[in-house]
């Protein structure tokens, strides 16, 4: 089986997502495509941008959008309402102008459909440039979507759907867990042989900029 998880990354400096394909040892996806290439040739990175501009009856997404034009930017938030935020002093004082208005003609939940979608079909095409093509075809794949510990089941069922119309997958071939699991999780495979034990207790804290998990 092979699991592909993808995860959001909020930093300083905006929204980020990593997809890490992992049958038994992680692999991160570092190329993604540009605004030349939309293939495996484009930009080289651990992570890629969470924004989508539309343009027609299409969107470019990630690294693909260049550096006019105005994108939808932090929309992930926006699926769990309850945890609606102000916008911050740094927001206001240095606006950026590329960023579309909230709610700018679509909703978070079709902001991030299409956004998942883009990185579904890229998922696949990495696969298939790893995997021979019988080996993809007989090969279940799961897709394993992050989110901040602070949501509600609501947020959580939304992202849920979000991802299901985007294509990956229903059921018990999609999962939905917090961000420090999946955080924990990495880093204790990362740091194998580690001295934790089964009963030990640990403190986790998963800091970006717009959400901050503090798990124990």
């Amino acid at each position: 089986m092979k699991v592909v998880a993808a995860g959001n990354d909020v930093k300083q400096h905006g929204p980020e997502r990593k997809i890490i394909m992992a049958p038994e040892i992680q692999t991160p996806v570092i190329q993604w495509p540009d605004a030349n290439s939309g293939g495996l040739e484009g930009a080289t990175s651990d992570k890629v941008p969470t924004e989508i501009q539309y343009y027609g009856n299409g969107y470019t997404w990630g690294f693909q959008i260049g550096e006019s034009g105005q994108r939808h930017q932090w929309f992930k938030l926006g699926l769990d309402p309850t945890n609606a935020r102000d916008t911050s002093d740094l927001a206001v004082k240095y606006p950026d102008r590329n960023a579309a208005p909230p709610a700018y003609g679509r909703t978070p939940e079709e902001l991030v459909t299409d956004y998942l979608t883009a990185l579904r079909i890229h998922a696949e095409r990495v696969l298939r440039h790893k995997l021979p093509e019988s080996a993809l075809d007989s090969t279940p794949v799961e897709y394993v979507i992050t989110t901040p510990a602070v949501w509600s089941d609501r947020a959580q069922a939304a992202t849920r759907l979000c991802a299901q119309q985007a294509g990956m997958g229903t059921g018990s071939n999609l999962h939905v867990i917090t961000e420090p699991e999946a955080a924990a999780m990495y880093a204790l495979d990362a740091m194998d042989p580690h001295n934790i034990k089964v009963g030990d207790t640990f403190v986790l804290c998963d800091a970006g900029g717009g959400t901050v998990d503090l798990i124990s």
